[in-house]
């Protein structure tokens, strides 16, 4: 198979894209599913983990994620521990947003440290639950060094952190539903754009939102658009730079 992605390597991409995959807690037959659709139209996804998940992995999830990441075809990332979010004061708190410094610390930590202790070696990227970011979120990652990449709609302005900005939404029908001629629609109005992460929740898939996630990809894939993991978008911004 040849991966899209290893055209990143012998010539300028002019259009990259970084697919995150959200929400994975455990072995998913569809996460198995848009896994393997991806693989088939050859290109590498992303994949956050709801990190409360490793506290006591069953095997044949451990299993599954350690072949996943020898094989080369996915990364994964810290999606935060819990993915809680809560009412407090009639104000919507949530896991990275308005909880508070010590709250986000604690999680942002164990959250790292989970993943460490399972593949290894720690995620270089974050991607915050609902994707809320605030002043304490900026200080926590900061404070971390392996994080070189945030998964954002706004820039952070956080040194040594290359912000993956979301442009281009994977599901204009809203959490887990892909709908190929409205992100065409979309992508027309915005033919500026040369980046983009893309937003996926493969668990929320159902039959026609696999049919509507291999049509976006093909779209993209006939637009020349260049499909990298977090690790290779950082590996070619520094030779870019060089």
């Amino acid at each position: 198979m040849c991966l899209a992605v290893s055209a990143a390597f012998s010539e300028t991409p002019m259009k990259i894209a970084i697919i995150k995959a959200d929400d994975i807690k455990g072995v998913d037959e569809r996460f198995l599913r848009f896994i393997e659709t991806s693989k088939n139209l050859g290109i590498k996804v992303s994949c956050g983990i709801i990190c409360e998940s490793l506290e006591n992995p069953k095997k044949e999830y451990v299993e599954w994620m350690l072949a996943e990441q020898k094989q080369g075809f996915v990364e994964f990332w810290n999606h935060g521990w819990d993915h809680k979010r809560w009412n407090e004061n009639e104000e919507t708190i949530s896991e990275f947003g308005g909880s508070g410094y010590a709250h986000q610390k604690e999680h942002f930590v164990d959250s790292q440290n989970a993943i460490k202790r399972i593949l290894g070696q720690s995620p270089i990227s974050f991607g915050s639950p609902y994707n809320a970011f605030d002043a304490d979120t900026k200080r926590v990652i900061s404070e971390d060094e392996s994080i070189r990449l945030l998964f954002c709609y706004r820039d952070p302005n956080l040194e040594n952190v290359v912000p993956a900005f979301m442009a281009l939404r994977g599901e204009p029908d809203g959490t887990g539903n892909p709908n190929a001629a409205k992100f065409i629609d979309s992508y027309n109005q915005k033919n500026d754009i040369t980046f983009s992460a893309i937003q996926f929740h493969p668990a929320n898939f159902d039959d026609q939102d696999f049919v509507e996630y291999e049509k976006t990809i093909t779209f993209l894939l006939e637009k020349d658009w260049v499909f990298m993991l977090p690790s290779e978008y950082i590996t070619w911004l520094e030779d870019k730079s060089k």
